[in-house]
């Protein structure tokens, strides 16, 4: 008989990072959210285009999850002289769809969506 399967956590609640140095790396970045005291689910570098940049990601479970991590991190000096913009905010559709959809791109080690390399400087 087959062990049953533990069920997924479905993310709805996000955590928008800004602020952190070119050279982050997401790892550095997941132990910085996680280190908050509630571990995200995912986290996952994204290219926003009306930013002209990246921002970092951080996936949780809850709004509350999401937002008290985000009333940690915002201003907070990731490294010296970069201070950290956070905030937390409900998954729209088109957020869930871009994880359930696996449109996920390595770069360099850096995850980016496919979607908005098209219409960025990636994709130029």
């Amino acid at each position: 008989m087959a062990a049953p399967m533990a069920e997924e956590k479905k993310a709805t609640a996000r955590v928008e990072l800004r602020g952190f140095p070119p050279w982050t790396e997401v790892d550095d970045l997941k132990a910085v959210i996680d280190g908050c005291g509630t571990p995200s689910l995912d986290v996952r570098l994204q290219y926003k285009a009306e930013l002209g940049g990246v921002v970092a990601v951080g996936l949780f479970t809850s709004l509350y999850e999401a937002s008290a991590v985000a009333a940690q991190l915002n201003g907070f000096e990731f490294t010296p002289g970069y201070p950290l913009e956070a905030h937390g905010e409900h998954m729209t559709p088109e957020d869930a769809g871009f994880r359930a959809s696996g449109l996920l791109a390595r770069l360099s080690g850096v995850q980016v969506d496919s979607r908005e390399i098209q219409g960025g400087p990636l994709g130029q």
